[in-house]
């Protein structure tokens, strides 16, 4: 079964009034409702616009046949492509040519899995909210676009990012505005209203106002940081005998410092370090710390590993810093989470040559060109066995850890 929470008039008037007003001809949209999104654009723009709404709920038919005699109105599932095939709505559509698509899709089928989905050369799974977007943009090819309410999960998830990389070589992806999660009653729902336009637009039409990017803070010397999830769930029982390393959990992490006496892990599974962690779910406030090396991470947290030792403090205090903008990589239509990609698109936009390594991978050499030297001013030497060492530095951020 597919959830059914139809746009409030507030919030359709709030999407259209980011639409370009000169627009004339076909308006489509495919997952129509109650037909709140089509009809709060009438009453803004009085162009000649033809209205074409699809749904697959015979009610939410039956009453926009009868409340809107004008719309060209059809029942179809839109993401049947047996049933989008079969309904006039889409056929007049895809042969007249389509101005825009204005959508508020399902955000999910309740207990049920994601669809297999093509769209150029990406393929792969895809939620319902994701595939109505991919079927809009390929099928309908919308002249200025497409004005779409989605879940932060399908916008910002990582495994949503080649689909999204896909659609970025023909559209621009612009967030208009970020809702409350209460936006729709009876659902908590993290959600944006999102632009998506063509890149190359037709005449007349003005390409919106972009995100206002933050000030690019660059590493100095070595800009190689290796980003590190853990891997170790908390629930997980082990050998007392084998686990005598420290294992660092978010519970661990409070006001910017390790706290508590920790529990153990096995050795085998430690992560060597120095590094910077932040939690992977959750708010990030108060959860960015050092630690020292060979510690084992809990599957909640990220380790940032600079290469140059020099830079560890200075990552840590920048994380400090920008507060606003890593709270804003956390995403989830439900609970908060930030993805890998989005940690790596963070720091390659403030300088750092990242690499992605495992819990257990040793430190990487430098791959960015620049010398690398330790906080002490002494020279730091690369290791495959025993990973990076400092000339003479100590430890940062010792553990004590439970017995």
């Amino acid at each position: 079964m597919i959830d059914q929470h139809f746009t409030p008039d507030p919030l359709a008037e709030e999407l259209v009034a980011t639409i370009p007003q000169n627009i004339t001809g076909i308006v489509v949209d495919p997952a129509a409702g109650e037909g709140a999104l089509l009809s709060a654009l009438r009453r803004v723009v009085r162009s000649d616009l033809t209205f074409i709404a699809i749904d697959q709920d015979p009610l939410a038919v039956r009453a926009l046949l009868a409340g809107q005699p004008d719309w060209t109105v059809s029942r179809a599932d839109t993401l049947n492509p047996r049933s989008r095939s079969a309904s006039t709505s889409w056929k007049i559509a895809r042969k007249q040519g389509v101005e825009l698509v204005l959508l508020n899709p399902p955000f999910s089928y309740r207990g049920g899995p994601s669809i297999e989905t093509s769209f150029g050369d990406f393929r792969g799974r895809l939620s319902p909210a994701a595939q109505f977007v991919a079927i809009s943009l390929s099928e309908l090819r919308p002249r200025i676009g497409m004005w779409a309410i989605l879940p932060d999960g399908v916008i910002h998830g990582e495994k949503y990012r080649g689909f999204w990389e896909e659609v970025r070589k023909s559209y621009s992806i612009q967030v208009v505005r970020e809702l409350s999660s209460s936006s729709f009653s009876g659902v908590r729902a993290r959600c944006s209203l999102v632009a998506i336009r063509p890149c190359v637009l037709p005449s007349g039409v003005k390409e919106p106002m972009r995100g206002v990017t933050s000030n690019v803070v660059r590493a100095i010397g070595c800009r190689c940081v290796d980003v590190v999830r853990g891997r170790v769930p908390r629930h997980r029982e082990f050998d007392p005998v084998e686990a005598t390393a420290p294992y660092l959990h978010t519970t661990n992490v409070q006001a910017g410092a390790i706290v508590g006496t920790l529990a153990t892990a096995p050795r085998a599974l430690a992560t060597g370090g120095p590094f910077v962690v932040l939690p992977r779910i959750g708010s990030p406030k108060g959860k960015i710390a050092v630690a020292s090396t060979g510690v084992v991470l809990s599957d909640c947290l990220i380790a940032l590993r600079p290469l140059s030792a020099s830079n560890l403090s200075s990552l840590c205090q920048q994380l400090h810093v920008d507060a606003v903008g890593i709270a804003d990589l956390y995403r989830g239509t439900g609970a908060l989470y930030v993805t890998i990609g989005s940690v790596v698109d963070y720091l390659q936009g403030r300088g750092w040559h990242v690499r992605v390594a495992k819990a257990s991978q040793e430190p990487s050499e430098c791959n960015c060109g620049a010398q690398r030297t330790s906080s002490n001013g002494g020279t730091l030497r690369n290791s495959r066995k025993r990973g990076f060492e400092l000339g003479g530095a100590e430890p940062i951020g010792s553990l004590s850890a439970q017995a």
